[in-house]
This record gives C-alpha cells, structure tokens and sequence, in this order.
C-alpha cells in the first residue's frame, strides 16, 4: 500500500482554517494499509475476509488521490503571491520528488513484506509539475481523459516489456535499470503511468473549496454514488457466462474454475501480464489497473475525503481542536509508513500486530499534533527544501 505525504503548507499552518478533514481521509487510510498489510485476508470459513476486501486497492488509490490535494495545497500560498512563484513551486516538487524516491529506495531494501510505494510516489509527483497551475475543470477533465488512456497504453505495451519480478524498488533495483523502469511505469504493483490518474484527480478536487459544506457533501454522495454503481456494472458484466468464460480463458483456466478465479480477484491481481483481454476493463477488481478499477477507486477516494470534511465539518467549536489531535496521524503520514515498514522488517509481534500499527499510529500522531510539531521525516523534507516561510509547527 501506499502513504499520502502531508503538504509542507498543512503541516505549517497553525490557523483554524487546516483542512483537517483531509488529516481523517489520511488516517483512515493509513489504517485501511495496515489492513491490508497485517490484517488476516481469510476469514474462519477459508473465504476472503470482508475487512480485507473493504481496502483493498482502496486504500492505496485514497493515499495517492490525496497526495494530488496535498500537492496542490502546499503550492497555493506561493501561487497567490504577485507575481506568482511559479518556477519556485515545480523546483519544490522536483526537489520533493527526488527526496521522497531516495527515501523510497532506502527503506525498500528492507524485508518488510511490503510494496513500498515511494519511488512510485517520487516519479508520480513530476507529472504535477507542469500542470500545477491548472483550474479544476482542466484538471478534471486530464484525470479523465488519464483514466481512460493510460490502461489503454499499458495493456498495449505489457505484452512487449520484461516480465515484472514482484521485487519492491529499492537501492538493488538500480543494477536492473530497464527492468525496473518497466515496473515503475506499467507493470508494477503501484503502476506510475496508471496512478497518476489518482493524482490529477485528487489535485482537481484539491482546487474546489474544500471548506465548503455543500463540496464535502457532493464529494460523500457523489462518490458513494459512482462507486456504487460501478460495483454493481462490474458485478452484472462478469455474472454473464460468456464473459466469464472469456476471462477464465485469459488467464488459461476452464470455465468450471470461474468461483477460484473470482476469488483470486478479490485479492488484488496487480503486475501480472496474464490479464491481457479489453474484455476486463469493465471488471473491478484491485490493483488490476482496468479503466473501471480506476473510475470506483476515484469514487471511494472522493467518498472518503468528503467523509473526513462532513464530519469535520460536524465537529462543535469547542471540540475542534481536540478532532484535530485525535486524527493528527494524517499529519505524519510519511513518518508513520515508514516506520510501519521498519516495524513489519523486524521480529514479529504476534496475533495484535494490528491493533498495535493502529493504535501505535493513532497515539503518535495525537502526540505530535497536540505538541504542535512535524513528524521527523516530514521536517526532513522540509529543511532539505530550505523553504524560508516554513516552520516545525503545525
């Protein structure tokens, strides 16, 4: 799974008007990676467990919507200033992208288990660069034209790339430099080309007013709407039997395996070439990069940050600053997955390993909000940047 790095300009900003519902969609996040990483993906009867299910390919789709709205967010204040700093914003992404892939490379040498995304991240952050300065109608309408394009270029090219290994990018990956490419960009686990369709996205919505009530709801109603709808396209395309027979027959099973090939499915088919039919993009199914795949999990995306922003919105006065600790993990995103994948590379904890990344995460990041300062990785990035107006306090 992934994490959606927290802007410099959220983390600085000490004035009511943080958008601390985005802090919850990144908390809820966080939680629904943990998940997915250490949660059990059966249940007592030997069938996909639903909690896993729930976040699946979610999770990760929410974290790299919201690092499009992160991205966007920590770019305003120099966008309004006159003239505007322009060419000062796309260095400070290029140079956020550098840091955020070298970090990447680092901590994906270690054994954890997990796909670390943040080389994916650290390249997916340059696609931001030439169009950070776009309205949200010209963005919206470049996350759609994405959507549809870019699995359609991937699934053409696939058939000519090297087979993907499965190997998390890291440090190692440099002595394989096309192969590794190749993952990054198409075949992989977090497919750069694919995503950045998630970070076009969450910078178009990023350029709404998100402090507006009737945006927070438009983003919960109309996201549980088309995630809905997709659910229900995918599940009545794949209940014709010709169509299931078509799509056993991609991956070379019989007709007759279609249940094990659903219940495959449920688990995430992400970097595998053996999906090479157009019949499967209408399938939702995670991480397998159909242009349907890509339209629910915007929808879940949106569903969720308009979540955090209702509920936020919700909060009394008086209890804003308390919400704001509780959910202070969103705030320290980078810190709290890094350390998460540190944690899965050393001993195992046991049956709680769960509950202890969850509820570990939860108090860290109340401790940090509540002191009023960054996490270590994010006043990292910070200080590398040398950006003058920054300061550790949130």
């Amino acid at each position: 799974m992934s994490v959606p790095l927290s802007s410099a300009a959220e983390i600085a900003d000490p004035k009511p008007t943080r958008i601390v519902g985005v802090d919850v969609a990144r908390t809820l996040a966080l939680i629904g990676m943990f998940t997915a990483h250490i949660g059990s993906r059966y249940d007592a009867s030997g069938e996909v467990a639903l909690t896993f299910q729930v976040v699946a390919g979610r999770s990760s789709a929410l974290f790299a919507v919201l690092a499009g709205v992160s991205l966007v967010l920590m770019s305003e204040r120099q966008l309004r200033e006159v003239p505007p700093a322009v060419s000062a914003v796309r260095i400070s992404i290029a140079m956020r992208a550098m840091l955020v892939a070298m970090i990447g490379l680092f901590f994906g040498a270690l054994d954890s288990g997990v796909a670390v995304i943040l080389v994916n991240y650290g390249l997916l952050f340059l696609f931001a660069i030439p169009v950070i300065t776009w309205g949200w109608r010209k963005l919206m309408a470049l996350a759609a034209f994405w959507l549809v394009a870019s699995p359609t270029l991937t699934w053409l090219l696939t058939p000519y790339l090297p087979t993907p290994s499965g190997r998390v990018t890291s440090l190692f990956s440099l002595v394989t430099p096309m192969e590794s490419t190749s993952e990054l960009l198409f075949t992989g686990y977090y497919p750069v080309i694919t995503w950045g369709t998630y970070l076009f996205f969450g910078m178009a919505l990023a350029r709404l007013d998100l402090r507006r009530p009737v945006v927070a709801a438009a983003l919960l109603v109309g996201g549980s709407v088309v995630a809905c709808l997709t659910l229900a396209t995918s599940w009545a395309y794949t209940g014709s039997a010709a169509i299931k027979g078509a799509l056993t027959a991609d991956v070379g099973l019989p007709w007759s395996q279609w249940p094990d090939l659903a219940d495959r499915l449920k688990l995430g088919w992400a970097g595998d070439p053996a999906l090479t039919s157009w019949l499967w993009m209408p399938v939702w199914a995670p991480h397998t990069g159909t242009m349907m795949d890509l339209l629910h999990t915007c929808a879940t995306a949106a569903a969720a940050l308009g979540l955090g922003l209702v509920a936020t919105a919700a909060i009394p006065a008086p209890w804003a600053r308390s919400w704001q600790i509780f959910w202070g993990a969103g705030a320290v995103s980078l810190t709290l997955y890094v350390t998460h994948v540190v944690l899965l590379a050393g001993p195992a904890i046991g049956g709680r390993a769960l509950l202890a990344h969850t509820v570990g995460a939860l108090l860290i990041g109340m401790v940090f909000a509540a002191t009023r300062h960054r996490g270590p990785l994010e006043a990292l990035v910070s200080a590398a940047l040398r950006q003058p107006s920054a300061t550790t306090r949130l």
